[in-house]
């Protein structure tokens, strides 16, 4: 019997059409005889998925959609787990990061295209306070894709140490968001990936693995037709 690759996606229903473009893009481009597929799409409410597909309903569906991605290692009883964002487009095949050696650390990430160190974080969204102003110097990470090893976030636990940076983060400019509170959690324990495996789309020209849109764009316009 063939191993897994686990890939798991957190959304609310607003989100499911979108999701699904984004695992008809993994299909399209899967071309490894060596696993299954496993697709898991975490809901934060109640939703009906493809037959193909396994829903697991969150855990914590009070808190902020990006906080419950904080809870995804303690809500899959697996090993290890790709996160996809759902405005991801894959256009190769998707073993080949699920292949690569973590080295011993919890993620493997990409650094982000707007945010490339904390110091920038710092300075956009005024976090002039202990422990980010600890980290600026260090690069800053996209968590719109991530390679978890879910035995080492929860062995380390991450999941504790997210929540209570989340909550460092009330009243700021990143307040219900997970990035800020990810990069500390996760400090010196995640390897860079290559680029092209979370690329903000801006060179027509550059060969890609995943094109991830994120940032500012028209809610006329469906996100996948930017690229």
């Amino acid at each position: 019997m063939k191993p897994d690759i686990n890939i798991c996606y957190l959304i609310t229903s607003d989100w499911l059409q979108l999701t699904l473009a984004s695992i008809n893009y993994i299909k399209q481009f899967y071309k490894s005889s060596k696993y299954n597929l496993r697709f898991i799409i975490i809901g934060a409410d109640r939703f009906s998925v493809p037959k193909d597909i396994i829903y697991v309903r969150s855990k914590c569906p009070e808190l902020p959609l990006m906080y419950q991605r904080a809870h995804i290692p303690d809500m899959l009883d697996v090993s290890r787990v790709i996160f996809l964002d759902s405005d991801t487009v894959t256009t190769t095949c998707i073993s080949k990061l699920w292949d690569i050696d973590l080295d011993n650390n919890i993620i493997g990430a990409i650094g982000h295209y707007h945010l490339s160190t904390f110091k920038s974080v710092v300075a956009r969204y005024s976090l002039h306070f202990e422990p980010f102003t600890s980290c600026i110097d260090l690069p800053f990470f996209n968590g719109g894709v991530m390679l978890i090893d879910c035995n080492k976030w929860k062995e380390n636990g991450i999941t504790h140490k997210c929540m209570e940076l989340f909550s460092l983060c009330k009243g700021t400019g990143v307040e219900n968001r997970n990035e800020p509170g990810l990069n500390v959690a996760l400090m010196n324990n995640w390897k860079q990936l290559d680029e092209r495996w979370n690329y903000y789309p801006r060179d027509n020209y550059k060969k890609t693995y995943i094109a991830h849109y994120y940032g500012n764009y028209s809610h006329e316009k469906h996100r996948h037709n930017v690229f």
